[in-house]
């Protein structure tokens, strides 16, 4: 005969069990749970910096500390120099992207509440084997490329299915990869701005594109699935070397003959004051660079972004580095740039006699600065006003509904602590 309390027993010992059982597959699940997919705009990146204050990876500390603040995007390296980031220690057993983006640092990150990944990916094996540019890419070169830029992609499409997560493949600063075969005797970065890459490195550089968007594509097309996303991107530097000059850059003679998915500015020749005038410049070189492009399919109409750009603190004080740094932000999205990536979470630069310069969000005594309180109140009111706008109007804003009110709210008064 069973009592009151053998019965609940057996109900406590039941639930227990059935708990047991779905754990793994709830804790599988929540890897894939949809994520926060709206596009803020803005956001940041963390790459190997010269301080830290964990004893995690950068790449995990750095991670947090962006979705802490609130942002839903994030911007890494992926590819042989990922040791950077782990406290020097580079893992035998890692010879692939594939490989790096299955690394416990890695699937940490990928697993947290991002829904935008931007990458700088290098393959492995074809690392030494491309740049600088000398004359053709050896096809056995290419086709290692394809390998593993196909299979990277399908295992995200695959691992992320259904996560609402979407990956931006691409690369650094082009331009200067596009000189990087020409007067090498010339060391000064600001002299090799006036290099002229040699008269074959755009045909090269644009079959090393070409064969990664291609990977991309095939991947896609070849691999079952639904609510996550890998696109391509070309980055760019050296734009106004083409809008004045009308001298060879990525922009003017790579961009047209790959047309990739997505198009990368490192803005910095339109956004540093001492270089540009940033109203009349930023929105030129915008434009160049969308007049390169050919329309896509399922793609927006606007298809360049500010991969980067940046406000020293060595040239401006706090204050100044938040006011600047809005104000580019205002202004690429006036344009209607999809996202506005901010040169970046710690500062990785110092001086020959060992000063930060200041590439930061949070210095190097872990003190946040006005710009890092600019992100955090922007998301936080922006998310806001995403959730008010859907219970008013039952849909989510537009992207011109949504930019409107970006930079009203950008160009506010400064948030404060």
């Amino acid at each position: 005969m069973k009592t009151k309390h053998s019965t609940r027993w057996m109900v406590a010992l039941n639930a227990l069990l059935v708990a047991l059982l779905l754990t793994p597959v709830l804790m599988a699940q929540s890897k894939t749970l949809p994520v926060d997919d709206f596009d803020y705009i803005i956001g940041t990146q963390n790459f190997s910096s010269s301080y830290q204050f964990t004893n995690k990876s950068l790449l995990v500390e750095g991670g947090e500390q962006i979705q802490t603040m609130g942002s839903n995007m994030i911007k890494f390296v992926l590819g042989p120099s990922y040791a950077k980031s782990r406290h020097g220690v580079k893992d035998p057993g890692i010879n692939s992207l594939t490989d790096l983006a299955k690394e416990s640092d890695y699937r940490q990150v990928f697993e947290m509440p991002f829904s935008r990944y931007f990458m700088w990916v290098y393959s492995f094996s074809t690392s030494g084997k491309i740049f600088p540019l000398h004359g053709p890419i050896p096809p056995e070169v290419l086709a290692n490329e394809y390998k593993e830029v196909y299979e990277l992609t399908r295992y995200l499409l695959t691992t992320y299915n259904g996560s609402g997560k979407s990956f931006f493949l691409g690369s650094w600063e082009g331009d200067w990869q596009l000189i990087a075969g020409a007067q090498p005797e010339i060391k000064d970065m600001e002299k090799r701005r006036a290099v002229d890459p040699l008269p074959d490195s755009p045909q090269a550089m644009a079959s090393w594109g070409s064969t990664r968007q291609r990977a991309i594509d095939d991947a896609k097309r070849g691999t079952p699935h639904k609510d996550v996303q890998v696109w391509y991107y070309m980055e760019t530097n050296m734009v106004q070397k083409s809008v004045r000059d009308g001298r060879v850059s990525v922009a003017s003679a790579v961009i047209p003959l790959v047309n990739p998915d997505f198009v990368s500015y490192s803005a910095y020749d339109s956004t540093d004051p001492d270089k540009a005038d940033l109203h009349t410049d930023l929105p030129k070189a915008l434009d160049y660079m969308q007049s390169r492009l050919k329309p896509k399919p399922g793609l927006p109409e606007k298809r360049v972004f500010i991969g980067e750009f940046g406000v020293p603190a060595i040239h401006f004080n706090p204050q100044q580095q938040d006011t600047r740094a809005r104000d580019v932000f205002a202004a690429a999205i006036k344009w209607g740039t999809p996202f506005v990536l901010y040169w970046q979470l710690y500062n990785n630069e110092s001086e020959t006699d060992g000063r930060q310069r200041g590439f930061w969000l949070i210095d190097d005594k872990g003190v946040k600065q006005p710009l890092y309180f600019t992100y955090q109140h922007f998301y936080a009111d922006a998310k806001l006003y995403v959730a008010d706008y859907g219970k008013k109007y039952h849909r989510k804003p537009s992207d011109k509904e949504f930019q409107s009110y970006a930079i009203q709210r950008l160009t506010a008064s400064p948030a404060k602590p």
